[in-house]
């Protein structure tokens, strides 16, 4: 593939992210923030809510899920409220019930129409999937997220409150030869390509967003679709979810970053297993470790 046609493929990525963007939300962590040279007397109003993972919404054989990394939930929970924006909406996790599966870093609640209901939040826009992933990959993958950093931060100062949310994909390709992650049941391993970082407006960034905040964001594949009727005739499809960065070394030259992500065919066997449980792929529903966290 010479330059130009990357550059066409790239610009199609972008366009496609745009339609799933909605579905990828910030997960994010009320704490006490106090700042004397700033809030004077208002201290005990002063709270920062900062991002400190990102979850997506995923529509499966009619139910509906959050699906985020487990150690989000579990390294954030006891520093504060754990809270999601979905369509612009605050929503308090503190009354799901994150499901959990040994060997997997992932944590998934099921969203019913009373708990949406309760939270405000109307239409939320859903990741609609198949356990059967089809053929026909490109070999270009995204991974949607929000850094965390000062660009995901709400600050309320007394009466005052400023927000400031930018979600970032990245565009990625498969890490080449086979890597171990060893305390993962399963997974997919990315290096970054050329591809210039972009926001979900299509702004080029110029540099790469810190990783930190991006764990439980989706991965996307390119796939080929000849019924289509758009040039290239692609769309894209779930490959998996983003749990951690490793880095490799190598002898005698630079270490590189791999990003590692479990398969979306995983996510699925693991969702039949827990919330349907007559057709389960491995383990019993009693595997399953149940808590709000």
């Amino acid at each position: 593939m010479n330059h130009e046609q990357k550059l066409i493929l790239y610009s199609h990525m972008d366009e496609l992210a745009h339609g799933q963007a909605p579905s990828v939300i910030p997960i994010m962590v009320a704490t006490d923030y106090v700042d004397f040279a700033e809030v004077g007397s208002n201290a005990a109003n002063a709270k920062d809510i900062v991002a400190i993972g990102s979850a997506f919404l995923m529509r499966y054989r009619g139910k509906n899920f959050m699906v985020t990394a487990l150690h989000v939930m579990e390294n954030e929970r006891p520093k504060g409220e754990v809270i999601a924006l979905i369509n612009n909406k605050s929503v308090f996790l503190e009354s799901l019930d994150f499901l959990t599966y040994d060997g997997l870093d992932i944590a998934v609640a099921e969203l019913n129409s009373e708990f949406l209901s309760a939270q405000g939040v109307v239409d939320p826009p859903f990741i609609e999937t198949d356990q059967e992933i089809p053929p026909g990959g490109l070999g270009r993958y995204i991974v949607f997220g929000y850094p965390g950093s000062n660009k995901n931060r709400i600050r309320i100062r007394g009466e005052s409150v400023s927000c400031n949310v930018t979600q970032c994909h990245i565009s990625l390709e498969l890490y080449p030869g086979e890597l171990h992650i060893p305390d993962l049941a399963a997974s997919i391993c990315f290096k970054h390509d050329e591809k210039t970082t972009v926001n979900s407006s299509g702004v080029k960034l110029g540099s790469m967003p810190p990783l930190h905040g991006m764990s439980g964001g989706p991965v996307f594949q390119m796939h080929f679709d000849a019924e289509l009727k758009t040039v290239p005739p692609s769309r894209l499809e779930l490959a998996g979810m983003l749990c951690r960065k490793k880095r490799i070394e190598h002898h005698g030259r630079e270490a590189s970053l791999a990003l590692v992500a479990i398969p979306a065919s995983s996510i699925c066997i693991f969702i039949n297993t827990i919330f349907f449980p007559t057709q389960s792929y491995f383990g019993t529903g009693s595997d399953a470790q149940e808590g709000s966290r």
